[in-house]
């Protein structure tokens, strides 16, 4: 599953494989996404309009999130 949604504060949330991702920063046409769990070392990559893809594994289960 893939989605990109608004927070709460109004900034791009990513819902991908049942974890959240805040946007972490944009260089040329890459997004950089990191885990909403600030503990989590948990990160994707957009390049473009490509769906994004998982670069660091998370160090939780999926629903601890929700």
């Amino acid at each position: 599953m893939l989605s990109i949604v608004e927070s709460k504060r109004n900034k791009p949330t990513l819902l991908l494989d049942a974890f959240r991702y805040t946007q972490d920063k944009i260089f040329n046409t890459a997004i950089y996404w990191k885990c909403e769990n600030r503990l989590c070392p948990g990160r994707a990559i957009q390049y473009g309009s490509n769906p994004p893809s998982m670069k660091k594994p998370h160090n939780h289960d999926a629903n601890e999130m929700t």
